[in-house]
């Protein structure tokens, strides 16, 4: 793509170039009569053909612009594993059976001990939550108002419409002293021990970096 347009151009500009720049080149040891036939050869079969060279170079550069778009950069590490790896098996049904293999956690700071136990930011959060879960590529969300909202289900004896944060104060702080009452491991994952700050869990299948990214 660049060596004979290149040619092709400097067919066109040689007279030019003769004129112009002869008298600042600087003298060397005059080529051989072969390599003087070789290279007027070459140089007058560019020149004829200059045309075609330049147009075929044109065609090949749009060919190129119009393929860059199907190239995929999108490489994954599980994809260079044979296709029977137990490590490549175990991760896609991971991916495919269990709600997907990438996860990522988004806090959320309320600037005070005990600030996630507020209704107003749980409220807040259950709805970022809610928002979370309409994206199509989104496999799973997971949040400490979550947790509290199938505790008050329970306490209302597991009705479905009951998956909801409690409407009282004392209620909430009635499940907040049962959580910690017990040392759940699981509740590390959606709060900090001083509950200062709580967490949005997203769990997605194995997508493109630009989905997952734009999903995030």
């Amino acid at each position: 793509l660049a060596f004979g347009p290149a040619l092709a151009t400097l067919a066109i500009a040689s007279p030019w170039m003769r004129t112009v720049m002869a008298p600042t080149l600087p003298s060397a040891e005059p080529p051989s009569p072969i390599d003087r036939l070789w290279s007027a050869r070459l140089l007058d079969w560019v020149r004829r053909h200059r045309l075609w060279i330049v147009g075929m170079a044109g065609l090949l550069a749009l060919v190129g612009m119009a393929g860059v778009r199907l190239i995929r950069t999108d490489l994954r590490a599980v994809e260079f594993l044979d296709r029977q790896s137990p490590t490549r098996l175990a991760i896609e049904e991971l991916d495919e059976v269990y709600g997907g293999i990438n996860v990522v956690r988004i806090e959320f700071e309320t600037g005070a001990e005990n600030g996630v136990n507020q209704l107003e930011f749980l409220n807040f959060l259950e709805s970022v939550q809610r928002y979370a879960e309409m994206e199509p590529d989104l496999a799973g969300a997971y949040s400490y108002a979550q947790l509290l909202a199938m505790i008050h289900q329970i306490w209302e004896g597991g009705a479905p419409e009951a998956l909801r944060l409690p409407d009282h104060p004392v209620l909430l702080h009635l499940f907040v002293i049962a959580l910690k009452s017990y040392d759940f491991p699981f509740l590390a994952g959606l709060t900090d021990n001083q509950f200062r700050s709580a967490f949005l869990i997203l769990r997605t299948r194995d997508l493109p970096s630009g989905r997952y990214l734009a999903l995030i």
